[in-house]
């Protein structure tokens, strides 16, 4: 399934729309990549200093919990472990 990477583009009219409306709605939905994608733009390129504010805030929250970075880190060693453990010859 491919996304558009500009979701802030109404496809049935091909007009632009609030792009941090849309992220949020993004969010709700579940779609974290089109939103950050979204909203790094929105950070970037906004006029206003609360917008940015706001997008900034909201990339904050939905970045990756480091702890979960830690956690997979240490399970891909265990299952690399086990593999030269028990799979070499």
């Amino acid at each position: 399934m491919s996304h558009d990477l500009t979701p802030w583009r109404d496809s049935a009219t091909d007009t632009a729309v609030d792009p941090l409306i849309d992220a949020e709605a993004a969010i709700q939905r579940g779609q974290f990549g089109i939103a950050r994608v979204s909203l790094r733009r929105l950070a970037s390129t906004a006029s206003d200093d609360d917008v940015r504010s706001a997008a900034r805030t909201l990339l904050r929250r939905t970045a990756p919990d480091p702890a979960a970075w830690v956690v997979w880190l240490v399970l891909l060693a265990f299952i690399t472990g086990l593999l030269v453990v028990y799979v070499s010859p």
